[in-house]
């Protein structure tokens, strides 16, 4: 119960309404100043504000988000304790100077180098303390909250998208400066309750569990990561070819009428649809469905398109980005609930996700450019987008037809070893713990690796084992393992 915090006790609903508030606020400000290239422009194209500042923010992002793993997995970083307040004033900063024109006598390059460097630095550090607060809830609970916030965060930039630009700075400032102190509330409280519950441990004569992650392993990280696959692939894919698209048409210089709304706008409406599920169906929804659902209706999107001459691009964008955003919020459920139930660093997690997230963003970004400046007809240059497109969203769909077959044909066996492993326990008397521990020598593991997945530790297992060995009367690993597949 240590491990939860104030969100993890009586205080859940209070602990999970500062959570989406403190996530939204910084969710506006990173919409706006990224859509405005940190206030070098005046609008976006979709979500590109410009190929130039989204490669350069993406390889800033990327090298902090290998710089949070390292940090992670050396033991410099202990999970909740990501600082916060710096990468925030780094970002105010470079919002007021690029907002009063002070960046402007630098040499454009080293004004970009600033205002990216701001930019992506505090999105990491400040994503990632959110992302860590998230994972400190219940699945259920953090599934609500993080709608509320994207719900809050789509209407609120919405809004702010035609106000004066006086005014939003000065709000976006209030909101930054706001995320900063309510994640400072919540990490004090939950310190504050994590302290009392080691003193009621202590006077109960329990051990109290420890309040923070231990050093993570970068293997479990991985095959957690694993886990999550197929919504992180659809999750890939289609930030890949939104890149793509972005890429071609801003290397173009085709505009229609309210593009820069049309992120927002879809934003809003895949927002919308993730707040609805998450409200109806907790826990019926899951993003390989949804991206079932979802491919049909953004390949005949692809088809259609060039055919009708672009004359619904709105549409289509809105569309195309609402899907986007239903994937993209839904994987990060997936990163928040995962972290939560295999007591993974949420810091390493959601930084390694975060990292080909950005990666297969930024090469459809590179794509879509590098197709535009080929020295072909607009319309097979248009026809070759799609194409590599529906290419990319198809792959997707088939590893995951594969991946159902597959793991249907794994949980068959699954079923028959599990049946063994309980015959097994119930005929030699083996408590639950030593069927835990069966079931792992039975597939080869080491003593060292079973007592990583059921927290115990080397010798606490090698003492389990031994009762086994003596209990079903074999010797070594090799007879229990003959003896369960005989």
């Amino acid at each position: 119960m240590s491990n939860m915090g104030i969100l993890g006790r009586t205080m859940n609903a209070r602990g999970g309404l500062l959570i989406a508030l403190g996530f939204a606020a910084f969710k506006i400000v990173q919409t706006y100043v990224y859509s405005t290239a940190v206030f070098n422009v005046d609008v976006s194209f979709i979500v590109v504000s410009g190929i130039s500042f989204s490669m350069l923010s993406a390889c800033v992002v990327i090298a902090a988000d290998l710089l949070v793993v390292v940090l992670v997995f050396s033991g410099w970083l202990r999970a909740f304790r990501m600082p916060v307040a710096l990468p925030a004033l780094a970002l105010a900063t470079a919002m007021i100077a690029s907002f009063l024109g002070l960046l402007d006598p630098l040499d454009p390059l080293a004004r970009l180098a600033i205002v990216s460097g701001a930019y992506g630095a505090a999105n990491v550090a400040i994503t990632l303390a959110w992302v860590a607060a998230f994972s400190r809830m219940e699945p259920g609970g953090s599934m609500k909250s993080l709608a509320f916030a994207m719900l809050l965060a789509s209407g609120a930039s919405l809004f702010l998208q035609d106000q004066d630009r006086t005014l939003v700075l000065v709000v976006l400032l209030m909101l930054l400066a706001c995320s900063v102190w309510l994640h400072h509330a919540v990490v004090r409280g939950s310190a504050r309750t994590d302290g009392g519950d080691r003193a009621h441990a202590e006077q109960d004569g329990r051990s109290a569990k420890p309040a923070t992650v231990q050093r993570p392993s970068f293997r479990t990280h991985l095959r957690c990561l694993a886990a999550i696959g197929e919504g992180l692939a659809s999750l890939l894919v289609l930030g890949c070819t939104v890149g793509i698209i972005n890429g071609f048409m801003v290397a173009e210089n085709f505009s229609y009428e309210g593009s820069p709304g049309a992120s927002l706008i879809g934003s809003i409406v895949g927002t919308i649809a993730f707040f609805l599920l998450a409200f109806t169906f907790p826990k019926a929804y899951n993003t390989t469905k949804a991206y079932r659902i979802l491919f049909p209706i953004l390949t005949a999107l692809l088809i259609a398109w060039p055919f009708l001459d672009f004359k619904y691009s709105y549409f289509f964008s809105v569309a195309f980005l609402a899907g986007y955003n239903l994937i993209s919020i839904s994987v990060m459920y997936l990163i928040i609930s995962e972290t939560h139930k295999r007591h993974l660093d949420p810091y390493a997690f959601m930084a390694i996700a975060m990292v080909f997230i950005r990666l297969f963003s930024a090469m459809g970004i590179v794509v879509g450019a590098s197709v535009s400046s080929l020295n072909e007809p607009s319309s097979f240059k248009t026809m070759l987008v799609v194409a590599i497109g529906l290419y990319l969203l198809s792959m997707v769909l088939l590893l995951m037809l594969r991946g159902r077959n597959g793991r249907a044909s794994k949980e068959s066996g699954e079923v028959a070893f599990n049946r063994t492993a309980s015959m097994l326990a119930q005929k030699n008397h083996l408590t639950e713990r030593e069927t835990d521990i069966l079931k792992h020598i039975a597939r080869g593991r080491t003593a060292a690796y079973i007592g990583q997945e059921l927290y115990l530790s080397p010798h606490t297992v090698r003492c389990h084992m031994k009762s086994i060995y003596a209990k079903l009367g074999v010797h070594s690993k090799q007879e229990l393992i003959d003896l369960f597949f005989k």
